[in-house]
């Protein structure tokens, strides 16, 4: 972070929110098809084009508006790699004191799940999308000062990668060779953060690119993006129904007249949502040992780990398994944003 002051958009931390949640949901409801179909096409992508989307640019020295590759290695190991390995030694020890019915983890299998990427499954099994977007914004952090057509040009090689390659990709070593066709979304939300001012009604354009991706995901017969596993959905239209999604919901969220009382809670709960993210598969993984419904499964996969980070904002927890420093104080939130996130006032230390 830098010296400024801090001021965050609220509509697109709902947006953030509501990303958060549709993982949480898909994992729980995942295994009917319509989910996997639906919620798959969009929440995970939807992280590293936001990511893209708030993306500084390089420089060779450090400003308010640029960063090094050293900034960007030092800020991503706070906020992906710190709560990555502390979220990693919480749950570890959480699988072997508090079992499910199936048995508790033991010392192989942990060794196994360390690995991370595919390999990570069950408790572990978002740790895989945190170390990919930590190792996809350090390879952006390599092009972004080339020109778009070459960054594109790498992009779609990424992405050819992956259509070919995915699932030996996602089973490498911390996922990093998923970081090779992701950049593709870090370089979409890059771009989009570079034509919005241009776009004379972005809402209705955002609105329209929603449409249009559920559209296309109705009637075109495609097996949905999974992104761990390596699955890219159909050549080049899955990527790109991804993109529509997440960049219509950006555009749109940016824009929402979000109330003041409203904007407040909404930035805690985006704030803390790499521990939601780390930790909500801990409750699914003991639920479902037990055979308890879904609906409780969802609730308790939502509420328990969003309410355990929000307490942990006012610890010296914070840092470690929020990435964050303790919270004393609260953000300045533009509650309602007319001009959108690329209003001055809206843009964030991010």
């Amino acid at each position: 972070m830098t010296g400024h002051a801090r001021v965050r958009n609220a509509g697109v931390d709902l947006v953030r929110v509501i990303g958060v949640a549709a993982v949480v949901f898909g994992h729980v409801y995942g295994a009917i098809p319509a989910v996997h179909q639906w919620v798959y096409a969009w929440h995970v992508p939807l992280f590293f084009v936001l990511s893209g989307y708030f993306w500084r640019a390089s420089g060779a020295r450090r400003t308010p508006q640029r960063r090094t590759f050293a900034d960007e290695f030092r800020i991503r190991a706070r906020t992906l790699a710190l709560p990555y390995v502390s979220w990693f030694l919480v749950i570890a020890v959480l699988g072997r004191v508090i079992p499910n019915p199936s048995g508790n983890i033991d010392g192989s299998l942990l060794i196994v799940l360390a690995r991370g990427g595919s390999n990570a499954t069950g408790l572990f099994g978002t740790f895989w999308f945190v170390s990919a977007l930590f190792f996809t914004c350090l390879l952006y952090r390599l092009i972004d000062r080339l020109p778009w057509a070459w960054q594109a040009a790498i992009a779609l090689v990424g992405l050819a990668a992956g259509i070919f390659a995915g699932q030996w990709l996602g089973a490498t070593p911390l996922g990093i060779g998923q970081a090779l066709p992701c950049v593709a979304f870090v370089m979409a939300g890059r771009l989009l953060r570079h034509v919005e001012p241009r776009l004379r009604r972005p809402v209705v354009i955002g609105g329209a690119a929603i449409a249009m991706a559920a559209l296309l995901i109705a009637v075109v017969p495609m097996t949905p993006i999974d992104l761990k596993s390596g699955g890219w959905g159909l050549p080049l239209l899955g990527p790109l129904l991804a993109v529509l999604i997440s960049g219509g919901m950006i555009l749109v969220g940016s824009r929402l007249p979000i109330p003041e009382r409203a904007a407040g809670p909404i930035t805690a709960l985006a704030s803390v949502a790499i521990a939601v993210v780390l930790f909500h598969p801990y409750p699914i993984w003991l639920l479902n040992g037990w055979h308890v419904a879904h609906a409780v499964i969802l609730l308790v996969a939502l509420v328990v780990p969003w309410g355990v980070a929000l307490l942990l904002r006012s610890t010296p927890l914070a840092y470690p398994l929020l990435g964050i420093p303790r919270t004393l104080r609260k953000p300045r939130v533009l509650a309602t944003t007319p001009g959108g996130a690329d209003a001055p006032q809206a843009r964030a230390s991010r």
